[in-house]
């Protein structure tokens, strides 16, 4: 466990690396025929599009966590999971494979099970529902910090995760394939092909992905392997059109396949010393199938840039397990969700030529239809008979939006942006419970509710920056977020309906390079109001949420890369986080009625589900004659899994490496992932006085070969 000791033991480690990173040319101000001489290598400068414009990372007033394809591919950043090690302040509560349920944090601003989320998670300008996702074929992801309601509007309060899909090749044809094999059967397929289809016109990329695996759990009662397996399939196709050199019509398509294994939970006591080990008499399923339609028509002209986006999306899942978590056979919940969306943005922006003023607006529609079934069955023998208890429910979601941001640039120094975002929202909600067979002459009757709510924002954001030379800018800023209100069908009817939620965040930081380039080093420090948080309760088998808290997150990130000599890469990152609830009394309800039974102030407790600290450290060498070697170590804080703050995780490390050979166009490698087998949990709920928990991966160690041409 790291903890508050381990801290200050890292921070000498930190100050060791900067210094390593500086060598052999740590002089800032040496000649630039002199820097040359020492082979001096500077990183790369990453283009970023998060802001809805093509920008310099290090020149955008904003927090902003930039990840490219090479990192992507040589840290093997396979899924949302392995994204979040990345990115410090940036945490993931993972619930099963592929889950809906599970939820990720940005600075401490996190959802619940049941709610809208508090990060969007967009590919390629499209919002994903689910972002617990496989990685397919990325050019760069970007994460933004901090509220992004200006640009993006809804539950994005705490910030974006946006992924860029690599695009096709312009100039010759070319091509990747790759397969993986490791331990508990996992086997991975992976492969692209991109090219002219008519040179200088028409352009296309193909990608696809395949996952199959035993899992990582072990069902002690049915001994099967079927715990947690995998069968993942992911494909996309891009075609690029250039009918001149003004416009660039894009159109993709992509699909995903999951059929996962959903027996994951065990109580948490016995995870603590068995830790993927699970007895169950029931490993259920979880399938999500996805498809994704997008067309972008990008305009660039003399006078002003416009894009034009126009996608549809359809998600089903269909998922069961064994509720009860034991190799009883008492209960088992199944859900099947589809969710339908239509979205339509256009932007027009000012040229890219480097004059002052600077400015971006547009319109953006969007048109979502969510259907729910849950069903919980008792299989217990009792006075009733065994029975299901069925919610169904019908969401439309309508929204529009207008949107504007400027920025002035006075003296090629100082320079003002301001933003304003108007979103309009609108939901009508239908809901029935009802038991079958039919309850009602033990009183369990069927109900039905309908209801609708609309709400209107205004979301601004300002910020102010100085450059005090070429890689050197300090900024700030405040910025409004909001997470959209809605109903929660498995409530009871005093709780269906629950209001939106606001952030507000401060921030300062600081963008700087040094050493030719080759040392890059940012720092933020920000201050969150959370006013009408959103609060969610289980009361099994009803859950609630409510407006019930107002809080505070407070923290800091540094991040620094370097390449103190050719073919040495350095990478750090480290997070902290002060997030707690300045004023939140709950309600205590039976678990049986979900009626009110008495009240608990959770004021001044931490927030749930926030780590105190993460952080990550990394280097890499690639020599000339093709060695490739690469180690990480990425870490997480303590922090509860309860707003009444009794069950606490406490902090951990885990450490990856990959070794290998690189030729021109062949590769192989020896990897490993929590090489030292470290024990934590990704989730952990109390349910009827038990505390149940799901174990993080084990150790996974394997080899991958890959060919291209």
């Amino acid at each position: 466990m790291l903890g508050r000791q381990g801290i200050k033991a890292l921070l000498p480690a930190m100050l060791i690396w900067l210094l390593l990173a500086g060598l052999p040319a740590s002089a800032q101000d040496k000649p630039a025929d002199q820097a040359q001489s020492s082979e001096a290598v500077p990183l790369a400068t990453m283009k970023v599009t998060a802001e809805k414009r093509d920008a310099s990372a290090q020149e955008t007033a904003v927090s902003i966590t930039t990840i490219s394809e090479n990192t992507v591919e040589d840290a093997q950043l396979w899924s949302t999971e392995d994204l979040v090690r990345l990115v410090p302040n940036l945490h993931m509560v993972k619930t099963g494979n592929h889950s809906l349920a599970g939820f990720l944090a940005i600075r401490g601003i996190t959802s619940w099970m049941g709610g809208e989320p508090t990060v969007g998670f967009y590919i390629d300008d499209v919002y994903y529902s689910n972002y617990d996702t496989e990685l397919l074929d990325v050019e760069r992801i970007e994460v933004l910090k901090g509220p992004q309601g200006t640009l993006y509007g809804r539950n994005t309060e705490a910030g974006v995760v946006n992924v860029v899909s690599a695009e096709p090749a312009k100039e010759s044809w070319e091509g990747r394939a790759s397969a993986s094999l490791a331990n508990y059967n996992t086997q991975m397929y992976r492969a692209h092909v991109t090219g002219p289809v008519v040179d200088d016109k028409f352009f296309i990329r193909i990608a696809a992905k395949q996952t199959i695996s035993d899992g990582y759990f072990k069902n002690t009662h049915l001994d099967d392997g079927k715990a947690d397996d995998l069968d993942d399939f992911s494909a996309r196709l891009t075609a690029l059109w250039t009918p001149s050199d003004a416009w660039d019509i894009e159109f993709s398509s992509e699909l995903m396949r999951f059929r996962d294994g959903n027996a994951s939970f065990a109580p948490l006591a016995q995870l603590r010393d068995h830790p993927n080990d699970v007895s169950v008499d029931y490993n259920g399923y979880a399938d999500y199938d996805a498809t994704t339609q997008r067309v972008r028509l990008k305009y660039k002209g003399s006078s002003f840039n416009a894009t034009a986006i126009t996608a549809y999306r359809k998600e089903e899942n269909k998922d069961e397990n064994d509720l009860d978590f034991s190799s009883m056979d008492l209960m088992r919940l199944a859900t099947d969700t589809e969710n339908d969306m239509f979205s339509q943005e256009i932007r027009f922006s000012s040229p890219d030529d480097g004059r002052a003023l600077q400015w971006l607006t547009g319109a953006f529609f969007f048109n979502e239809k969510r259907n729910q079934d849950v069903g919980m069955e008792s299989r217990m023998q009792t006075m009733l008979p065994p029975f299901t208890y069925m919610t169904t429910s019908d969401v439309d979601v309508n929204g529009y939006a207008v949107f504007g941001q400027c920025s002035y640039r006075f003296f090629d120094a100082l320079r003002l942006t301001l933003g304003l975002r108007y979103d309009h929202e609108e939901k009508d909600f239908n809901s029935k419970q009802y038991y079958s067979p039919d309850l009602s002459v033990y009183g369990m009757t069927p109900t039905h509710e309908a209801a609708d709510a609309s709400w209107n924002e205004l979301l601004p954001k300002f910020s102010v920056d100085y450059t005090f030379r070429k890689g050197l800018m300090a900024y700030a800023s405040v910025a409004k977020g909001y997470k959209s209100g809605g109903f929660n069908s498995l409530a009871p009817a005093s709780y269906k309906s629950y209001d939106p939620e606001y952030t507000t965040n401060y921030e300062v930081g600081l963008k700087s390079s040094w050493a030719d380039d080759r040392l890059v080093i940012n720092l933020a420090l920000f201050h969150i109001d959370w006013t009408d948080q959103q609060i969610e309760q289980q009361a099994y088998p009803q859950a609630i949420t409510k407006n019930a808290g107002e809080s505070t997150s407070q923290g800091f990130e540094i991040e620094m890369a370097a390449k103190p000599m050719r073919g040495l890469e350095l990478s750090a990152g480290f997070g902290y986080v002060q997030a707690t609830f300045d004023d939140y009394t709950d309600d205590i309800l039976d678990g049986t009625t979900g009626q009110k039974i008495g009240q608990v102030d959770y004021a001044g407790n931490d927030i749930p589900n926030v780590p105190e600290y993460t952080f990550n450290l990394a280097a890499q060498y690639s020599s000339p004659s093709g060695l490739f070697a690469r180690a990480s170590l990425y870490g997480v804080g303590p922090f509860y899994w309860d707003s009444a703050n009794t069950q606490k995780e406490d902090a951990y490390e885990t450490i990856n490496a990959k070794l290998g050979w690189e030729w021109e166009n062949l590769r192989f490698y020896l990897w490993g992932k929590n090489l030292f087998d470290k024990d934590y949990v990704t989730r952990a709920f109390e349910m009827e006085g038990v505390w149940y928990g799901r174990s993080g991966d084990p150790a996974t160690y394997g080899i991958t070969l890959e060919g291209r041409f």
